[in-house]
């Protein structure tokens, strides 16, 4: 009985050869008469696709939060003096340090390193910045350890247990 519901049925393939077989005189594309080619609605998608993407990069480029330029010319500064610490201070392209303290006035802001230790040997996530000289090393005062110019950071698992104490409240 299958057999005889499969032979009056007929193939579904075949239903579909016959639909896009094109008829005399069109000019073939396939599927249905009313749509147009593949290669329109391809190109349709396709041109769609590239004006988002140029419509966002537009805007990812005008704003100013999240720019690389503006990321590269903040850093966070130490007065040699007093030890006041500017985080995120925007330095102008061609400026040499010591930069002028906002507050003072006086000409002692240089480039602070930062250590991210705790006494016990534990890593934190807010780092104690520091005063280096160029080619110098000074005593971390929260830590003890020595601090040098582009101070390494702990180990990677130490930074994460650090922020899940940091999220958990814990310091």
């Amino acid at each position: 009985m299958a057999q005889n519901q499969t032979e009056s049925l007929g193939s579904l393939i075949d239903d579909f050869d016959r639909q896009s077989e094109p008829k005399k005189g069109s000019r073939g594309g396939g599927g249905s008469s009313k749509l147009p080619p593949k290669n329109v609605i391809l190109s349709v998608v396709v041109l769609g696709c590239l004006i988002g993407a140029a419509v966002f990069a537009a805007r990812a480029l005008r704003t100013e939060v999240g720019s690389l330029e503006r990321w590269s010319q903040e850093r966070t500064l130490i007065d040699m003096e007093t030890g006041e610490v500017f985080e995120d201070y925007r330095v102008a392209d061609g400026v040499a340090f010591p930069l002028e303290n906002p507050n003072t006035g006086t000409v002692t802001l240089l480039p602070a390193e930062a250590c991210n230790w705790t006494r016990d040997g534990r890593a934190k996530w807010d780092p104690t910045w520091v005063y280096v000289p160029v080619g110098e090393s000074v005593e971390c005062p929260d830590c003890g350890r020595p601090v040098v110019g582009r101070n390494p950071q702990p180990p990677v698992e130490l930074m994460l247990e650090a922020l899940d104490r940091k999220e958990a409240g814990g310091g």
